[in-house]
């Protein structure tokens, strides 16, 4: 193998692992960030409020129904929320 042709060859590999590097790095940088919510809408107002959060771009997580004390008829939800932090 010529002189000549052990550059090329090393220019190539040097331009394949350049381009492999950038990509990896482009993945990593564009992976989701989130930011998270806990609410404890009421039973009544339950689908009015995750109507609107869904509007403000919030995706439920978690839901649990709770109720105030034992015996007692009111009720409420424990959810978690979360969306995607938009880039600045």
């Amino acid at each position: 193998m010529s002189k000549n042709h052990a550059e090329w060859i090393i220019i190539l590999l040097i331009c394949i692992l350049s381009v492999l590097v950038f990509s990896l790095f482009n993945s990593f940088s564009n992976q989701a960030k989130w930011e998270y919510k806990l609410e404890s809408p009421e039973d009544y107002t339950f689908e009015k409020e995750m109507n609107e959060l869904g509007d403000e771009g919030w995706e439920l997580v978690s839901a649990r129904r709770a109720t105030v004390s034992y015996g007692s008829r009111d009720a409420f939800y424990e959810i978690i929320l979360k969306r995607r932090i938009k880039k600045k």
